[in-house]
Formats: C-alpha cells, sequence, structure tokens
C-alpha cells in the first residue's frame, strides 16, 4: 500500500515546503536556526527530543591530512565548544 500525502527529499527541500506554508517538518534546531531567526520558519512547540547519535571526526593515524584538515579540525571542535546548545547537552550528561 502506497502512503498518502507529499514526500519531499532532499531536506531542504521539505523545509522550503513548510517556510513557504506547505506543511510541517521536523528537523534539528541547529540545522534550521537561521530559518527560525528569520521568522521563516517557526517553532510552534517548545518541545525537544533527545538524540542518541553522535558525530566523530575521524582522520588518518599517519597523518596524511590534506593540508587544511587541522586547520578544519580545529575550527570544528572550537565551534562545537562554543554552540550553546552543545554546552548545554554536556552538562545535561555530567549531572
Amino acid at each position: 500500500m502506497q502512503a498518502k500525502g507529499c514526500n519531499l527529499t532532499p531536506r531542504f527541500i521539505t523545509f522550503e515546503f513548510a517556510a513557504r506554508g506547505g506543511g510541517i517538518a521536523l528537523a534539528r534546531s541547529s540545522m534550521l536556526a537561521p530559518e527560525i531567526e528569520r521568522a521563516r520558519l517557526v517553532c510552534p512547540f517548545d518541545l525537544r527530543a533527545p538524540l542518541s547519535e553522535a558525530f566523530y571526526l575521524i582522520a588518518p593515524e599517519a597523518g596524511q591530512d590534506h593540508p587544511d584538515a587541522g586547520k578544519f579540525r580545529s575550527w570544528l571542535i572550537g565551534a562545537a565548544k562554543e554552540d550553546p546548545e552543545n554546552q548545554k547537552n554536556q552538562a545535561a550528561q555530567r549531572a
């Protein structure tokens, strides 16, 4: 049996569809913060769902990175440490 309704992929099409009044979408707040700040999208509920997934930054053991990989790694780790949502999650994990 085929599902009824509209199934849009990739995600950005779904978010754009919602922003233009076509419906609702579930997303990570970090992905859509700029759209929410511009009021193109809204959070109708103050509801957050914890995620059980993690992301890992990996590199070859031998250190054969691209010359800019170290700069990117440093930037990414610094940005993650400064992110308010990440800081809140880290504090909750320590509690």
